[in-house]
């Protein structure tokens, strides 16, 4: 009884990760096919203009830059543990 009950949750967890993984890799491609028509160097070398709802993002990719920077040199001196 307790090897069937075993296999029947990693059947389970098994089906379950599939399906996850499956409906991100389909929110993934929908997303992917409508947006990359609209990147351009242009759209990503451009400042925003009309409060953001014409120009580029080259503002918000930089400051993605400088927060994923930051929060690793944070991060990694108490991240790697001294011997």
């Amino acid at each position: 009884m307790r090897r069937w009950l075993d296999r029947a949750v990693v059947v389970g967890t098994g089906t379950c990760v599939l399906v996850a993984c499956g409906v991100l890799l389909l929110l993934v491609l929908a997303i992917a096919s409508r947006g990359l028509p609209a990147l351009s160097w242009s759209f990503l070398t451009e400042e925003m203009s009309r409060g953001g709802a014409a120009g580029g993002i080259a503002y918000n990719l930089v400051g993605t830059l400088i927060l994923i920077a930051t929060a690793a040199i944070v991060c990694t001196p108490l991240a790697v543990e001294p011997r």
